[in-house]
């Protein structure tokens, strides 16, 4: 009997000390990725800011990351299309210098956020979302190119 109270024991206290550091790491991973997601939300510009930065004379990269056959649709003039999946891989070859100003955009603002973190991690710290992606920029009665 004493046996089964010991083995009942040990159980609980693995269960106890691994709900513990389950419940620590949380607490220490969460709130990183919240303060990510927070700077990530920073770095976003209005079309009005971008279309004044291109009609400046700025350096600009328009970086459309929907499908070929959106970006066919209508883009962004002079916008490159690297679709989001493969932002990590072609942005580097296509884009060679990170201290760029990519200003990424899309149909949808999640795949634009999307590869905003990636780009971010892999050193494009200039890299902006453009806030309402392509409808915005479409609504505010600037060029399409086809």
């Amino acid at each position: 009997m004493r046996m089964e109270h010991g083995a009942g024991a040990r159980r609980f206290l693995t269960f106890f000390v691994t709900a513990l550091s389950v419940a620590a790491l949380y607490g220490l991973l969460v709130p990183d990725a919240v303060a990510k997601d927070e700077q990530t939300a920073k770095k976003q510009i209005s079309v009005e800011d971008a279309k004044a930065k291109l009609d400046s004379g700025e350096r600009i990269v328009f970086l459309d990351v929907r499908e070929p056959t959106a970006y066919n649709g209508g883009h962004i003039p002079n916008a490159i299309n690297i679709p989001e999946q493969y932002c990590e891989l072609e942005v580097p070859l296509i884009i060679p210098d990170p201290s760029s100003f990519l200003v990424i955009y899309s149909d949808v603002e999640k795949k634009a956020l999307n590869a905003l973190r990636i780009l971010h991690l892999t050193g494009y710290k200039n890299a902006v979302v453009l806030v309402g992606g392509l409808q915005a920029w479409e609504q505010a009665g600037y060029p399409l190119q086809k």
